[in-house]
């Protein structure tokens, strides 16, 4: 496991643009390495308590808001610049990525990135109280919570409540260990929801509020 000095030698760790690490920019890829999103076109690799950084070969620059690695070779960058999510191999042996998930008005910060048994991308796109999956080795999406489609949004200043099927603005999804059963952290509540998955789907409960529209 990483060691304390190691921590405070990375949070000393200075840069041109003064680099604000999170919780969201944080990934561990295996017991010696770990990767920091450093919202400055790059990525810092800590590995066997050695810094190295990682450039991703890209047109654009990029900040990564958000990291995710999903056990089976690919570390996801949430870059909140251009809405889009960046898929490199985990050992950063290829500076270009092989994937990029984009949608009309996918915007978010940070995104929270999580993928089920069956290596499903599972995408939280808080602003527009939606979340979004991908299939395996497809950036095209398949199905959507709180919205009726994959073009609707909801600006910020939208009022509407949330109800059975819509998101206050859903922050997280996690599933059990059979992937059967999914849970999405709403602001102020808990929503359960029961595998078969499909689109628009009803919450089967609601936890942390007394029914599906109050909070």
């Amino acid at each position: 496991n990483i060691k304390q000095f190691e921590i405070d030698d990375f949070l000393n760790y200075t840069s041109p643009d003064s680099p604000a690490v999170t919780l969201d920019s944080v990934a561990q890829i295996n017991s010696d390495t770990f990767v920091f999103g450093l919202r400055s076109n790059q990525l810092l690799v800590i590995q066997h308590s050695n810094y190295s950084e990682f450039i991703p070969d890209t047109s654009f620059s990029f900040h990564a808001a958000g990291l995710f690695y999903d056990q089976s070779s690919t570390l996801y960058v949430a870059d909140d610049l251009h809405f889009r999510i960046l898929a490199f191999p985990s050992d950063l042996s290829s500076t270009s990525a092989f994937r990029i998930y984009t949608l009309p008005n996918f915007i978010g910060s940070p995104y929270r990135m999580r993928t089920d048994c069956s290596n499903n991308l599972w995408v939280t796109d808080s602003p527009n109280r939606r979340i979004i999956r991908y299939p395996p080795g497809s950036n095209i999406p398949d199905l959507i919570w709180g919205q009726p489609n994959f073009y609707t949004t909801i600006n910020s200043s939208d009022s509407r409540l949330a109800t059975q099927k819509n998101f206050y603005s859903a922050r997280d999804i996690v599933f059990d260990q059979n992937c059967t059963v999914a849970f999405v952290a709403d602001i102020g509540r808990i929503l359960r929801f029961r595998a078969p998955f499909i689109n628009y789907q009803l919450a089967e409960a609601v936890l942390g509020a007394e029914n599906f529209t109050t909070r």
